[in-house]
């Protein structure tokens, strides 16, 4: 089976319930253990351009945050749909996801 890993940057208070949509779509499990994630701290800066409507900052402004960097592993198949129930629980207009094939999970 294919892997790939997914990274998500987040505000602290959505940590919780983007894990939560992660491994109830299938992302986070790995043979004979599941709901697995590594979470960090981190500094986020971007400045929002016209027409955005950001959920923090202002459009125009440099914004500096703290938040979270959530990482799991997810088989190659369930992708999509794991991205697109995370992206109905994140907070932000556009939220970061990244996605890495594994070579051997």
């Amino acid at each position: 089976m294919d892997y790939v890993r997914i990274v998500i940057y987040c505000p602290p208070d959505a940590e919780e319930s983007i894990k939560h949509a992660l491994w109830d779509n299938g992302a986070g499990t790995l043979g004979k253990y599941a709901c697995y994630s590594f979470i960090s701290d981190g500094t986020s800066t971007w400045k929002p351009l016209a027409g955005a409507t950001p959920t923090l900052g202002e459009p125009g402004k440099l914004s500096t945050v703290h938040e979270k960097r959530i990482e799991t592993i997810c088989p190659a198949a369930l992708v999509q749909n794991v991205i697109t129930a995370v992206r109905k629980v994140h907070p932000y207009e556009m939220p970061v996801i990244e996605v890495y094939r594994l070579e051997n999970p």
